[in-house]
């Protein structure tokens, strides 16, 4: 009985993942805040991140799943000046609210392994954003997110995120039947 259970789950997924089929990359920046106490700790109240890479996968209208690295390759924008490295790496899930042909507002959950002074860091992470959809294909995406940090942890803090950047969408199973049609083509 377990096994077909198993065997329906994966026949339904597979249907889902064929009918859905919408892969969105995203590149965006960030500006982390942190409190008071915690500033006194790390050395930073603010710190600038880009890039952070993202793709997300639209499971169906209501959840998406996504993954996310993001780099320090920039440590001084002017007004902020980073003093520390912040390196970070996760996945996500998306639940998506009632949403208009361009406005996409979804609530997250989350966690990240942040790296800061060769010290990793569990995060748990949540919040709100939203993805303003110019085309089909392009869309501006605004995130503020908490990561909670335990306070055992000396090299991370809890923080606010603050993220702006782009998305690409595309539909990958467009990808896959392009492939098939060449090998019938001959090509």
């Amino acid at each position: 009985m377990k096994n077909v259970m198993i065997f329906v789950m994966f026949v339904l997924a597979i249907k889902n993942v064929q009918s859905q089929n919408k892969l969105e990359l995203g590149i965006s920046s960030s500006i982390i805040k942190f409190s008071d106490k915690a500033a006194s700790v790390i050395g930073d109240r603010y710190l600038f991140q880009v890039p952070t890479l993202s793709a997300n996968y639209r499971y169906n209208n209501s959840f998406s799943f996504g993954l996310e690295i993001a780099f320090n390759l920039v440590n001084d924008i002017g007004l902020i000046s980073n003093s520390i490295n912040y390196n970070s790496y996760g996945g996500f899930v998306q639940y998506h609210l009632n949403e208009s042909n361009k406005i996409k507002p979804y609530i997250f959950l989350g966690g990240t392994m942040v790296k800061a002074q060769l010290k990793r860091t569990p995060t748990l992470n949540f919040g709100v954003g939203n993805s303003y959809w110019l085309t089909d294909n392009f869309a501006i995406n605004t995130q503020v997110g908490y990561k909670f940090s335990e306070k055992r942890f000396e090299s991370m803090q809890s923080h606010f995120q603050f993220t702006a950047g782009v998305l690409y969408s595309f539909d990958v199973g467009s990808l896959f039947r392009r492939k098939s049609i060449c090998k019938v083509n001959g090509f």
